[in-house]
């Protein structure tokens, strides 16, 4: 539209550095939006992304696709991805990509398509956030992401309907702030071993076993379970574990 007025503008939009891609107003053929995408990935000449956002809540568009435009951007050096998609599949790029720094995944997810036989090496040496709502993935390929990422600060995480009964072990040295949202019939433990962690917040539906190993930098914590009397003596061993924290809610 801005061409219109200026035809020096016409193809400014190729050196945008934020690009936000989603039906959050109107609904769109898939073929259209896909082949839409396609374009503006293409034709994007940024030397490095700041942030690419892929939000499709109206839209059914293939797993392959959402991996193929995952990949796109990595190739554009992107810093920061939010993927909300009802289903969707992830490249193998995304787990070696040296320039990310903050990753959002809202989905489902199926991590047999990515992490069967021999699975991916994951190294992603600039994460500082992570912030996951998957389902269908499991605690094992789950703590191999989160283990790839040497710097990681913040976590947030929901779990839901694991589909194993592994303990689910933080033992993350640099982690400084969790979200851990349990909304699922989960009964194994948390243990929580993240000795420069600041600020906690541990919640959902079903209060499951935690073991607290070292939260000796703990500032603050926000504690909050709806499930019923069953449970009652797993949120008293997590209190007494929160003991030390200067900040309770």
């Amino acid at each position: 539209r801005t061409s219109i007025l200026s035809k020096r503008w016409k193809y400014c939009w190729m050196l945008l550095t934020n690009l936000d891609l989603n039906d959050y107003y109107l609904g769109f053929d898939f073929k259209c939006f896909s082949k839409y995408v396609d374009q503006v990935l293409e034709h994007c000449k940024a030397s490095q992304l700041k942030s690419f956002k892929l939000g499709l809540f109206r839209t059914s568009v293939q797993k392959s696709d959402v991996a193929k435009w995952i990949n796109e951007a990595i190739r554009l050096n992107v810093s920061e991805v939010d993927i909300q998609v009802r289903k969707f599949g992830l490249p193998l790029s995304l787990f070696t990509c040296k320039t990310l720094t903050k990753l959002r995944l809202v989905g489902s997810f199926d991590d047999s398509d990515v992490f069967n036989g021999e699975s991916p090496a994951v190294m992603l040496p600039g994460l500082e956030t992570l912030d996951l709502n998957v389902s269908r993935i499991s605690c094992v390929s789950l703590f191999r992401f989160i283990h790839g990422c040497p710097v990681l600060e913040s976590l947030s995480l929901e779990i839901l309907c694991p589909d194993d009964e592994e303990d689910y072990n933080f033992n993350i040295p640099t982690l400084k702030r969790l979200e851990l949202r349990i909304n699922s019939l989960y009964t194994s433990k948390v243990v929580l071993n993240v000795p420069n962690l600041k600020y906690l917040f541990a919640g959902g539906y079903i209060c499951p076993g935690f073991v607290m190993e070292d939260l000796s930098s703990l500032v603050e914590a926000t504690v909050f379970f709806n499930g019923g009397l069953t449970d009652y003596r797993q949120k008293v061993e997590l209190l007494k574990g929160l003991s030390g924290v200067k900040s309770l809610s």
